[in-house]
């Protein structure tokens, strides 16, 4: 209702139809990443795409591969290591305790070593970066800390912090994105690097890149991360807010003009009804539990 307001509730239903499929998919190759990587077919959209990172490492410059999570996002480390290039990865510790150490395995099997988000994580990827090591990492979650800049034509808190740490360490920053074409092919998008001038230039660039991948490859992009999360935007910076998130308009215009601005607190009466979201959420883990059982024999497939 944000991002495609004018969607049908029937195209909503097909899209959400698309993206469950892909997302248990996903999640499914995740679980087996070991595997993966070993027998996953992935290819390169374009063999020179790959020159500007092997030019990097030979200089040991610290590279940052920057992507989101669309496609099976896991598919641009394991191109990485077939060309004999490690990748580390940071990553955020799950909340849910039965399910993090699968989280932690997984994401390891990928490459090593990984760092968890936060001051000792942060410390260790720099450090790492300073050796000439290649990072791969996320902008696509949602953050309380950063500054607003437009994604997707909504405002999203966005953490500066990898734009910094770039220009400090003068390390390529290459946007890399995993795009499934079949379920038996995964191609890697690699783009350019970004110009390292200021942070908030930088991450518009990077949002901006994230953006046109998702414009075109919507359902396989993971919505269930709520970029949008924290919201305090000013009415007047974005008129078009009362259509495309709220389903209850005039409540929305009471606290307009009693407040001025729309706030995380005040627009939680207002969100999607309850009915409709918990109906999607045991469709998609239905969908997911399709998509562990095809994905394990899928496997066994790939071994033969």
């Amino acid at each position: 209702s944000l991002i495609y307001p004018e969607m049908s509730i029937f195209e909503k239903n097909t899209f959400l139809k698309k993206f469950s499929n892909n997302l248990g998919l996903t999640f499914s190759e995740f679980l087996f990443n070991e595997e993966y990587h070993k027998y996953q077919n992935v290819k390169l959209k374009d063999d020179s795409q790959f020159a500007e990172i092997i030019e990097a490492v030979k200089i040991n410059r610290p590279v940052l591969i920057v992507s989101g999570h669309i496609g099976p996002w896991e598919a641009v480390r394991a191109l990485f290591k077939r060309n004999g290039i490690e990748t580390a990865a940071v990553y955020r510790k799950s909340k849910n305790i039965f399910y993090q150490p699968y989280h932690h395995n997984s994401i390891e099997a990928g490459g090593k070593p990984i760092f968890q988000v936060g001051r000792s994580g942060t410390t260790a990827m720099i450090k790492y970066l300073k050796q000439g090591g290649v990072v791969c990492m996320m902008i696509d979650q949602a953050v309380s800390e950063g500054k607003y800049i437009d994604f997707m034509g909504v405002p999203a808190k966005t953490s500066l912090a990898i734009a910094s740490i770039a220009i400090k360490y003068n390390a390529l920053i290459i946007p890399a994105y995993a795009l499934r074409k079949n379920e038996n092919l995964v191609e890697i998008q690699i783009e350019p690097s970004v110009t390292l001038s200021n942070p908030s230039k930088i991450m518009r660039e990077l949002n901006l890149s994230l953006e046109n991948i998702i414009t075109k490859y919507p359902s396989q992009w993971y919505w269930i991360h709520n970029r949008w999360k924290w919201k305090n935007w000013d009415y007047s910076d974005s008129p078009r807010i009362i259509k495309q998130i709220y389903e209850q308009p005039e409540a929305l215009e009471q606290t307009i003009a009693s407040e001025g601005t729309v706030t995380a607190v005040s627009a939680q009466p207002l969100i999607i009804k309850s009915e409709e979201k918990t109906a999607k959420i045991r469709y998609f883990f239905i969908i997911i539990l399709i998509g562990i059982n095809k994905y394990g024999a899928k496997i066994d497939y790939m071994k033969k």
